[in-house]
């Protein structure tokens, strides 16, 4: 009787060895490497260990003041744009530390870390809102940020460096999901807040085309929806609704007034405006994962 038993307990260790094994293997499927170059400035790349191409990912890291900076809390919209890859890899003599973006320390802790002293970074790649975005082929790497963190505060330039932890997130090709639930929470955020903006925006743009709504009042209305969304204690995931509405507004401010015999300038911007938020619609709505499960993802 006691062959059985332990030939059961020598599975039961196996197949735990196996679940441990493929739990290493997707957890490593991206890494993320954090420099700190001669410059002074960091960079951070992320590599996709997958087959699959990676088309969506955001990176969050710890921010903290150097060399006796004033401290501030700070929001990843006054970070300085990024420089180009090809001078963040100008730099030799890098040192680096390595590892699995969901090994380690998670997003919840980074956030409950920072405290009063800095706001974690985040950046994100999402082609679904940034179009110039591109998917990071299977087994490639690329610099996702590369910058120097300096901030006048009080007359004093503070200075900022990145420090591990850096985590990562990220939705591949197929659909599927990989890197810290709290920040696939955030990817899935963005989306959702994106498919309300453009929803919003077309069904004001096409009531105003069947109501025959004046451009004056189309523009307070896009007024209004842009100040709802300016607003400092909403996260920019939720304000991620401008890239929609601002561009709008722009165009309805600045268009030039008809001549007779030509197109109605009004109905020519609704019927062009109309047609780019209808594709916009379809290409989230039929995003992998959906945006309806948005919510489940990261629990």
């Amino acid at each position: 009787m006691e062959w059985p038993t332990g030939r059961i307990g020598m599975k039961t260790v196996v197949s735990i060895a196996s679940l441990l094994a493929c739990a290493f293997s997707l957890d490593a499927q991206i890494a993320t490497t954090l420099n700190h170059l001669p410059d002074g400035s960091d960079e951070i790349r992320i590599r996709n260990n997958s087959a699959t191409s990676l088309v969506a990912f955001v990176v969050a890291g710890k921010r903290v003041a150097r060399n006796d900076s004033p401290v501030e809390v700070l929001r990843n919209t006054d970070l300085v744009a990024p420089r180009s890859a090809r001078d963040a890899l100008a730099g030799e003599n890098i040192s680096t530390k390595e590892h699995s973006s969901s090994f380690g320390r998670s997003w919840s802790h980074l956030t409950a870390e920072a405290g009063a002293i800095s706001a974690p970074f985040v950046v994100y790649s999402d082609p679904l809102i940034e179009p110039a975005s591109r998917p990071l082929p299977a087994n490639e790497e690329r610099v996702t940020l590369a910058m120097h963190m300096q901030m006048r505060i009080g007359g004093r330039l503070g200075v900022w460096s990145l420090e591990e932890p850096v985590v990562a997130a990220g939705i591949f090709s197929d659909g599927a999901t990989t890197g810290d639930p709290a920040l696939l929470s955030l990817l899935m955020l963005r989306r959702s807040n994106m498919l309300l903006a453009v929803e919003t925006a077309l069904e004001a743009l096409s009531n105003a085309g069947r109501q025959g709504i004046p451009r004056c009042q189309l523009i307070v209305q896009f007024k209004k929806m842009t100040d709802s969304l300016h607003r400092w204690y909403l996260p920019a995931e939720q304000q991620i609704g401008l890239r929609v509405y601002q561009p709008i507004l722009g165009k309805l401010m600045n268009m030039p007034g008809g001549n007779n015999g030509s197109p109605d300038p009004l109905a020519t911007l609704l019927e062009e405006e109309t047609a780019i938020l209808r594709q916009q619609r379809v290409t989230l709505s039929e995003s992998q994962p959906s945006v309806a499960d948005g919510a489940l993802i990261g629990r």
